[in-house]
């Protein structure tokens, strides 16, 4: 019960503060341009800007561990 209550715990507070944190403030790069354009968006992670494969698997992985612990 003890592990359980400490794996809930660490996956809510990694998928509210994300490795590398989020941005502060909307934010457009100089090199975007035309329609595709990707924006920093202000409470967006930077993971997922910069590696956006690596964080879906990240939250997907983070998701399972909240969710099997929070059922035992």
């Amino acid at each position: 019960m003890i592990a359980a209550t400490l794996i809930v715990g660490m996956a809510f507070q990694v998928a509210v503060n994300p490795p590398g944190g989020v941005w502060d403030e909307d934010k457009a790069t100089e090199a975007d341009a035309g329609e595709d354009k990707k924006r920093m968006l202000g409470g967006t992670s930077i993971m997922a800007y910069y590696y956006p494969e690596h964080y879906e698997m990240y939250m997907a992985y983070n998701s399972v561990s909240f969710f099997g612990s929070l059922g035992m």
